[in-house]
Parts: C-alpha cells; sequence; structure tokens
C-alpha cells in the first residue's frame, strides 16, 4: 500500500505506483511525499519539490480614477486575484493627446509588472479618455472592462483676433471664431473696443450661439483696439486684438473766421482747423453773402478778399470738408472802410453782438 503526500496531506492510498492529482492551482509548488507501508508499519520517502504549469490570469478588477487634473489622469490598476503566472500590467487609453492632436488614437500608457498609481500625462483639458487594463502571461491573458475618464477644465486658449464685417463712421461689426481649444463650456463672449481717448468695456455682451457683435457710439475716423474674451466656467481668455478704423464724417467744430487787416476794398481772413475733423481735410470753402466764392486747400488757413465795395457790410464763413461732406462755422461780419476812415466789424459768436470800433484822425472832420 502506497499513501500519497503533498503540503503535507495524504491525498490517497492506492495498491498502485502512479498516481494523477487533480484540482491543483496554476503556476504553484508542491511539496510531494510517498509513503509505502506493510502490515508491519509504513516508511516515508523524502520529499521533492513539484511546480504546476501557467494558465491564463484570472479575476481581473477594473482600473479606478485616484485623480485628476486638466491635464493628467492618475489611474490605480489592482493586482488580479489569480496571475497563474508572471503577469505584465499593460495600461491603455484612447482618446486625443497632445501628441497626436489632430486625431483619437490608442496609446499604451503604462506597461509592468507592478499594479499601483499610473499618472496619464500629455492629455488635452476637458476631453473623455477611455481606460482599460490587459493582463497577460506566458500563456493567455485577460481584459478589464472598458471605463471613460474626463480631465478637469480650463481657461480657452487658442483665440484669434475678430474680424471686420462692416463699419460706419460710428460703428465697428465685427465676427470671430470659437478657441481651438474651448476646455470648458462657453457661455458668453465680451467684445471690447478702446481707443486712445476711450476705454469701453465690455461694451457688447454676446452670448455662445451668436459669434457677431457691435461697437456703437463710436467716434468717426479713430482706430479701435478691438478684443474678444470667452468665459467658461473656469475662468476666461482674451483673444488676438484688431486695429480697425471707423469711417470718415462730415467735420465738426469749427469756430468762425477772423477778420484782420480791413481795407475799403479788401480784408483778410483766417481760420483754424475745426477741433474734430472726423476724417482727412481735402479743402475749405470761403462764404461771402451765403455763396460760395473761393477753395483753397486743407493746408491753408487764410486768405485775402479783394473785390469789395467800400462801406459795404459783407458776411463770411468757412466750410472744412472731408471726403464725406463739409461741415460751416458761424458767419462773422465786416464792413468795409469808407475811404479807410471807419473800420467796425460785429462778429455773431454764441448769440452774443461784440463790436470793435477804430477811429482814425480824418483830413476833414466834419466830413459824415
Amino acid at each position: 500500500m502506497f499513501g500519497y503526500f503533498y503540503n503535507p496531506y495524504c491525498v490517497a492510498n492506492r495498491g498502485t505506483q502512479t498516481y494523477d492529482t487533480e484540482d491543483l492551482q496554476p503556476f504553484t509548488s508542491y511539496n510531494l511525499r510517498i509513503q509505502a507501508c506493510t502490515i508491519i508499519g509504513c516508511g516515508t520517502s523524502d520529499s521533492t519539490i513539484a511546480s504546476t504549469l501557467e494558465a491564463s490570469p484570472e479575476g481581473i478588477t477594473t482600473p479606478t480614477l485616484s485623480s485628476r487634473t486638466s491635464t493628467t489622469l492618475t489611474i490605480r490598476i489592482y493586482p488580479i486575484f489569480n496571475p497563474n503566472g508572471f503577469v505584465t500590467y499593460t495600461l491603455f487609453a484612447r482618446g486625443v493627446f497632445n501628441a497626436t492632436i489632430d486625431q483619437e488614437v490608442v496609446m499604451v500608457v503604462h506597461s509592468g509588472v507592478e499594479s499601483g498609481d499610473v499618472v496619464v500625462m500629455d492629455l488635452l483639458p476637458f476631453n473623455s479618455y477611455t481606460v482599460y487594463l490587459d493582463v497577460n502571461n506566458t500563456v493567455g491573458g485577460i481584459r478589464s472592462e472598458e471605463i471613460i475618464f474626463e480631465t478637469l477644465g480650463t481657461v480657452p486658449e487658442g483665440f484669434s483676433a475678430p474680424t471686420l464685417i462692416n463699419s460706419t463712421s460710428n460703428t465697428l461689426t465685427v465676427t470671430w471664431s470659437q478657441p481651438s481649444f474651448p476646455n470648458g463650456d462657453i457661455h458668453t463672449y465680451l467684445l471690447y473696443g478702446e481707443s486712445n481717448e476711450i476705454l469701453s468695456g465690455p461694451v457688447s455682451i454676446v452670448s455662445t450661439d451668436n459669434l457677431v457683435g457691435s461697437l456703437t457710439n463710436l467716434r468717426p475716423f479713430t482706430v479701435y483696439t478691438v478684443f474678444v474674451t470667452a468665459v467658461n466656467q473656469y475662468g476666461n481668455t482674451t483673444g488676438d486684438v484688431a486695429l480697425l478704423t471707423t469711417l470718415e464724417s462730415v467735420p465738426e467744430d469749427l469756430p468762425a473766421p477772423t477778420i484782420s487787416d480791413v481795407q475799403s476794398r479788401s480784408v483778410q481772413l483766417s481760420w483754424v482747423p475745426p477741433s474734430t475733423p472726423n476724417g482727412q481735410l481735402i479743402q475749405y470753402i470761403i462764404i461771402q453773402n451765403g455763396v460760395e466764392i473761393s477753395t483753397v486747400s486743407s493746408g491753408t488757413l487764410e486768405s485775402t478778399i479783394p473785390l469789395l465795395t467800400p462801406f459795404t457790410q459783407y458776411s463770411f464763413a468757412i466750410e472744412a470738408c472731408t471726403a464725406v461732406g463739409c461741415f460751416r462755422s458761424d458767419d462773422v461780419i465786416v464792413t468795409t472802410l469808407e475811404d479807410g476812415k471807419l473800420v467796425y466789424i460785429i462778429s455773431i459768436v454764441d448769440k452774443y453782438v461784440y463790436c470793435v470800433l477804430d477811429f482814425e484822425v480824418c483830413d476833414n472832420p466834419d466830413t459824415k
């Protein structure tokens, strides 16, 4: 009679010299002994070590999320319950990476013999990634369920300058594209316009379903720095700026001309440019008694008016012109000399009347 032992139990008693054991664990070492018995007693052999072969791994646990940022996911890999051999853990992630910005790919983000936390890097903010685990040995392997994890968001990135689609002398209408990387849910666009004189902002709040906005109540012929800010739940980002100019308009704020060197048959007329030209001045028009009498270039600021009649009242005004139109000043009234004996000027400014009298000594004081 033979007794068969392993670890250190007797598993069978047989009258034969062979024995096939079952229900052993794969890739496990066993201490084997044989006991031979007669009716007098038993003797036990020395032990021998024998190992079962590998088998495919069993009992995989789906990875879990340990922590995350906007560009990383920390994935926890759990030890397999029954490795059944020397195993390798291979973690896969499917999604869009910084290195593969234009397409979704599957990347091996970890391969090794140890479980634990694995940091998956080079990810995009506010993006979803499908993660799964393979555990393999020399015989076979097993795959976990797929699970989706999402990186945190951050402020938008990749925001270009707005583009002009229409302009007037006091409005600019622009359009823009969504940021290349919203990095969250964009809920508002803020449209700004700044000039050297004005900080406007935001002058327009635009919803996300409309990528067009208008700046209004602007000054004519003025350069504005125009830009858009995109806002999501994590913050905001301002895009590149565009330098845009409003169209020209009619000049404003042109004072009445000044009269000097009054003679009996001529006067000297001078003026200053309008304080608000609203464009590129191209000419001045001289108005005498409501009628245009001459045109001079925009660089000319004085003119002698000849061929007048002595001791006669005249009104003069100036029109400043851009390519869009002209603006007329208030009138100034002057009376030419009576043979050089008397000068008086009446200037009507802001509804007040100013008189300047200048008397000269006459050859004949009795002359009227």
